[in-house]
């Protein structure tokens, strides 16, 4: 990739923002840095912005948000540029961007409202990774958008059975951290992750447990498989984290309260 970068900084004026966008894209994937060529790229996409289309917009935006890049300058420029196109956006611009900004804890919450009311009418086109994103970005920043998240919540419960583990958990943890109470979606996500918990990893049991807890959902099925599931010895593979988090998911108050 050293090389690529180097022949990138030497054509930099001959790229467009396409190229530009599909260049950090690219980095980004195979989480590669360079900061000397992002400086740079930084500086021409400011210049070029005009000739983004939605899907380059998004795709920047998300580039930078995974290798956790912080330029507020171009961000800013990103989303001025995405405000004036998001009747353009597709599910997964509007997801990539909502996903970006609260990767970044941005808060520009006119932008983050315009993003909520773009995606509304376009939700039932939102595969179930588009629905996550979009719900677990509200929620890190603890954006409540109560018509959005209801609208969220119908097409996550149509779909529910598309949804893999991380989809899942993640979207549980999002209702729970925004305090929604919707009992078919949240009963659902139940269903389906208990035959699913061999899959799950123990992030993804730990986000299910918390989620569950505070909203006071009597589920002794979910229960009883989160705490069998906590009790499986653990791949070689695991992070360092990974015995803490088994030992709070084994204490925590939502296993506790069973039968």
């Amino acid at each position: 990739m050293s090389a690529i970068a180097f022949a990138s900084l030497a054509k930099l004026r001959e790229l467009n923002y396409q190229d530009l966008s599909n260049t950090v894209w690219a980095f980004a994937t195979l989480d590669c840095h360079n900061d000397q060529l992002m400086t740079a790229i930084s500086s021409a996409a400011r210049r070029r912005i005009e000739e983004a289309n939605p899907q380059d917009l998004s795709n920047m935006s998300w580039s930078l948000a995974n290798l956790l890049i912080s330029d507020d300058p171009l961000m800013e420029a990103l989303s001025e540029a995405s405000l004036k196109r998001l009747s353009d956006f597709c599910p997964q611009d509007i997801s990539n961007t909502a996903w970006a900004l609260s990767t970044m804890a941005c808060s520009n919450v006119p932008f983050l409202s315009a993003l909520a009311a773009a995606s509304r009418p376009k939700i039932s086109q939102f595969l179930p990774q588009n629905l996550t994103n979009l719900a677990w970005a509200d929620a890190v920043i603890m954006l409540l958008n109560a018509p959005l998240m209801t609208s969220l919540s119908e097409a996550a419960l149509k779909s529910i059975r598309e949804f893999d583990p991380q989809n899942l958990s993640n979207t549980a943890w999002s209702l729970s951290r925004l305090g929604i109470m919707h009992r078919p979606l949240l009963h659902s996500i139940a269903s389906a992750s208990i035959p699913l918990f061999t899959s799950f990893t123990v992030q993804d049991l730990a986000n299910t447990a918390w989620a569950y807890a505070p909203l006071e959902m009597s589920n002794w099925p979910l229960c009883d498989a989160i705490s069998s599931s906590a009790m499986v010895p653990l791949p070689s593979h695991q992070s360092s984290s990974t015995p803490a988090l088994r030992l709070w998911i084994r204490n925590s108050p939502f296993l506790q309260d069973g039968p």
